[in-house]
């Protein structure tokens, strides 16, 4: 490929004579926007939206599946406590039932319950599978 005359050695050393494709561009525009959105605040949380409310939860259904659905905000905050040491007496507190896994699943959505069944005909053995919820919402 010949020189660009346009361009010195310095902005060839940097690779501005190259061509730049459309993907690259976009690529590179997202990363852009995104950087600038993590400097501000989430869009959604206990400031903004109250606690149960559709906006923070989502729809969940009717009847018994008014519930079925995982973003709670107690799901989040408990997670949070939890990593972050608050519930320190957790380990103290749970049984040793005896039973043993060779495989746990959190959460019983599409994801979770497939890659339960995937288990199950590849390699086989116990498994257990834990959700927050009575209905299966797959």
């Amino acid at each position: 490929m010949p020189r660009d005359p346009r361009f010195d050695s310095t902005e060839r050393d940097l690779g501005l004579d190259t061509r730049i494709t459309r993907r690259d561009f976009l690529d590179a525009s997202l990363l852009a926007a995104g950087g600038a959105l993590l400097q501000q605040p989430a869009p959604l949380g206990p400031s903004s939206a109250p606690l149960g409310s559709p906006e923070w939860e989502g729809y969940g259904g009717v009847g018994d599946y008014a519930a079925s659905h995982g973003n709670t905000w107690e799901a989040l905050t408990v997670a949070h406590d939890l990593r972050d040491g608050k519930l320190k007496d957790a380990r103290s507190r749970a049984i040793d039932t005896g039973e043993r896994y060779h495989l746990i699943v959190v959460g019983g959505g599409l994801s979770g319950l497939g890659a339960a069944a995937f288990f199950q005909k590849n390699r086989g053995g116990r498994c257990l599978v834990l959700d927050n919820h009575r209905h299966c919402s797959a």
